[in-house]
């Protein structure tokens, strides 16, 4: 989708606010969101600053940030590194070790869509034994990837996926349902066909203006 259209991306209402400091992160992201306004896919429209929170994961470095990052992107590139942490430094060394400008270059997007999977499952496993599939497929993360990008033509070696928790995205500057078909669809799965009627109130009321398509079948005829 994102190869075939153009439309603007915005990213807003991330990280929780469990504590002041997580609260004032939230602000800034809100504010100076990536992505805001620009268009995709289209050359150097990527232009802002994307704000990491702690709890937010460096799927490259297989850890959780624990401490605010905040990257400088202009034209499709990340030109700055903020931050005084380990987090920071990481990552300054980690780009620069490539000695390629590319390496800087906006990658890929992407949003978990899984209730199923869990933020904080990387905690669990060694990092040998891990990929971070599920860190990339949590309902309400927003990923943002910096390297190569084939369709722009850019190949380099250096590659970082971002996962940024508690994520609204919004399309044209609209939000989309917070109770959209794919969260029905995880629901009824969940709760199994014979609560079928109540599991689409229940979602429903939590939204009264989200549109909810659902078919079901038992693979051979519709319910």
């Amino acid at each position: 989708m994102l190869g075939a259209a153009f439309f603007s991306l915005a990213l807003a209402a991330c990280g929780q606010q469990d504590t002041q400091q997580s609260s004032t992160t939230h602000t800034e992201r809100e504010k100076d969101s990536i992505l805001a306004g620009s268009q995709i896919p289209g050359a150097k429209a990527v232009n802002g600053t994307l704000v990491l929170a702690p709890g937010d994961v460096n799927l490259t470095f297989k850890r959780y940030l624990e401490s605010p990052v905040r990257l400088r992107i202009e034209a499709d590139y990340v030109t700055n590194i903020e931050g005084a942490g380990l987090d920071a430094d990481l990552m300054r060394e980690y780009f620069a070790a490539w000695g390629d400008r590319d390496a800087y270059a906006v990658s890929h997007v992407g949003w978990g869509m899984n209730r199923r999977a869990r933020w904080d499952a990387l905690a669990m496993y060694d990092r040998g034994d891990v990929n971070g599939t599920e860190q990339r497929a949590f309902a309400g993360n927003f990923l943002y990837s910096t390297g190569a990008n084939e369709v722009a033509g850019r190949h380099t070696l250096g590659h970082f996926d971002l996962p940024l928790r508690g994520c609204t995205l919004t399309i044209d500057g609209t939000a989309e349902s917070t109770c959209d078909s794919a969260i029905l669809a995880a629901h009824v799965f969940a709760r199994g066909p014979d609560q079928l009627g109540a599991t689409v109130t229940d979602v429903a009321y939590q939204d009264p203006r989200a549109v909810l398509n659902l078919l079901m079948t038992d693979g051979h005829t519709l319910l």
